[in-house]
C-alpha cells in the first residue's frame, strides 16, 4: 500500500481506536499472526521475489500484505491509546505527589 493510502486508513481507524477498551487495546497490541500464516507469507514472498507466484497466489500475497498493513496500523492506534493513557496516569500521580498534605487545623 502506498503512504497516502496508509493515511487514510489511519484516518479511518482512529475512531475505531478510541474505541477500544484498555483490555482490548493491549490485546490488540499482543496480536501475532498464527505460524502456519507466517510460513505461507514467507513462502509467498520467497516466490514472489523470485518470479514464480501465480496469478492466484499474487492475490492471496497482496491481500494477506493488506491485511497485515491494516492490523499495523490498528495496532498503532491501540498503542498510542495505551501510552496516552500511562502518561495520564504517571501525571497524576506526579500531581498527588505534590499536593502537601493536609494537616488539622487546631481551633482555637
Amino acid at each position: 500500500m502506498k503512504t497516502t493510502d496508509n493515511l487514510a486508513i489511519h484516518r479511518l481507524l482512529k475512531p475505531l481506536g478510541q474505541c477500544l477498551t484498555l483490555s482490548t487495546a493491549r490485546r490488540i497490541v499482543e496480536l501475532e499472526a498464527p505460524s502456519d500464516v507466517q510460513a505461507r507469507v514467507e513462502a509467498l514472498a520467497d516466490k514472489c521475489q523470485s518470479g514464480k507466484l501465480s496469478t492466484e497466489e499474487l492475490r492471496e500475497y497482496e491481500a494477506i500484505v493488506q491485511t497485515g498493513t491494516l492490523i499495523e496500523l490498528l495496532q498503532a492506534e491501540a498503542q498510542v491509546m495505551l501510552d496516552q493513557h500511562a502518561r495520564r496516569r504517571a501525571s497524576r500521580r506526579r500531581n498527588q505527589s505534590r499536593v502537601a498534605p493536609r494537616h488539622a487545623q487546631p481551633r482555637v
